[in-house]
């Protein structure tokens, strides 16, 4: 099994769910404070990690006119179960615990100080 390990897509994947969970965050914070024009800037985040994943344009707007109607990606038509982890949240439904943000902001660290 380790002869199959690749650290580049390792961390490829943590920068997904770095990402996918500030997007969140920020979109539940811009909500609680009022900010509708956040919540669209961050919203576009949403598709391209879709893409990434491999979903088709339709999937996507399907997905995306899910999220824009319940604010939540939890049950959005054509969304695979074992993609959902990445669009975990900081509160919610799907929360990460306090030591899984803890764990990503440690994995990408070396990346963003250039340590």
């Amino acid at each position: 099994m380790l002869d199959k390990w690749n650290p580049w897509k390792a961390t490829a994947i943590v920068l997904l769910l770095v990402l996918a969970t500030a997007l969140v965050t920020g979109i539940v914070v811009a909500n609680w404070t009022g900010g509708e024009r956040k919540t669209a800037e961050l919203a576009k985040e949403t598709p391209r990690a879709l893409r990434t994943l491999g979903y088709s344009e339709a999937e996507v707007e399907r997905i995306e006119s899910y999220v824009n109607d319940h604010r939540t990606i939890v049950g959005a038509p054509g969304l695979k179960d074992e993609h959902l982890p990445v669009f975990d949240v900081a509160v919610g439904e799907r929360a990460i615990s306090h030591m899984g943000h803890i764990k990503m902001m440690s994995a990408v660290q070396p990346f963003i100080s250039g340590a």
